[in-house]
């Protein structure tokens, strides 16, 4: 829903929501509610994601400038592509990212490249078959945080058909490969769930995966070495 009262509810602390993801790809929000709705959650505690509609560092960048702390980008299928996204998050020598950030750094007399590079999330979906295939080497791309799963075009994909609850055994092997990577490469992962009752079964597969990783990472983090949103400055 594009509506900055909506999200400014979601970001209430008592909630318990780890992250918000504004929707700029499937959502119903331009950029002008995009911003609207990352004004009314500066104060929040957890990060503001946004999921730009296509791998162009021109809507990164312009999401991030808005004031995100990070962007999901959809239908990374090779690690070119996944370079493509993580250079377009950070800005030189890091990446590619045009300076410009006009709300970013908005009360911010700290904001500097060196900061902006750590603290940005750059997550990527893998959501098709040849994004499976080239799971290991996406995963290896330097600036990749986390991986946020989308079951949907990745039924499509195999042929399976669109559904957030995979039930289909061609289906579940697929994101088992991809979670099986995330493990391999250290990289937090994430799925879009349909029901109640997907999001609890992911989170037992999870806890199993981080069981054997002796240790348990949380995909709403902000990513490797990045302060909690709370600790930051009044944007």
């Amino acid at each position: 829903m594009p509506c900055a009262e909506h999200v400014q509810r979601r970001g209430d602390r008592s909630i318990g929501l780890r992250l918000v993801c504004i929707d700029a790809q499937h959502g119903l929000a331009g950029h002008e509610t995009t911003v609207a709705m990352l004004q009314a959650t500066q104060f929040a505690p957890m990060p503001m994601l946004v999921r730009v509609r296509d791998n162009d560092p021109a809507l990164i960048g312009r999401a991030l400038d808005a004031g995100a702390d990070g962007v999901i980008v959809p239908m990374i299928e090779n690690a070119a592509g996944a370079l493509r996204a993580a250079q377009a998050c950070r800005y030189p020598p890091a990446g590619k990212r045009s300076w410009g950030p006009i709300r970013a750094a908005l009360h911010d007399p700290g904001y500097d490249l060196e900061r902006a590079n750590n603290e940005v999330l750059c997550v990527i979906q893998v959501e098709t078959r040849e994004g499976v295939e080239n799971v290991d080497a996406i995963l290896a791309t330097e600036g990749i945080d986390a991986v946020y799963v989308g079951p949907n075009d990745l039924g499509v994909s195999y042929k399976v058909g669109p559904t957030g609850d995979p039930t289909n055994p061609q289906h579940l092997a697929a994101i088992a490969t991809i979670l099986d990577a995330c493990l391999r490469h250290d990289v937090n992962p994430g799925i879009h769930c349909g029901t109640v009752d997907a999001a609890r079964r992911w989170i037992d597969e999870r806890l199993s995966h981080d069981q054997r990783r002796q240790r348990c990472p949380v995909y709403a983090e902000r990513g490797r070495g990045c302060p909690p949103r709370a600790a930051r400055p009044r944007r």
